[in-house]
């Protein structure tokens, strides 16, 4: 049953579309980071970093105040 529903979550993060899980959870979303130069910090040397598409969550109200013991 997990498997069904973290595969689900995936397709629609590939496509873009934004996953909301309504059990107070929160919010799977992705975002691109824009191609830059970036350093190695092993050797200094400056690299090329590709764009590419990251995986955000964004947690809801609910689950923030259930972490802090808020309630």
């Amino acid at each position: 049953m997990t498997d069904i529903v973290l595969n689900e979550i995936k397709r629609a993060l590939r496509r873009g579309d934004r996953v909301e899980l309504r059990s107070d959870l929160g919010i799977f979303y992705t975002k691109v980071q824009r191609a830059r130069i970036s350093r190695n910090p092993r050797t200094g040397e400056k690299v090329n970093t590709p764009s590419k598409r990251t995986i955000n969550f964004k947690m809801s109200k609910e689950m923030f105040k259930k972490i802090n013991n808020e309630e």
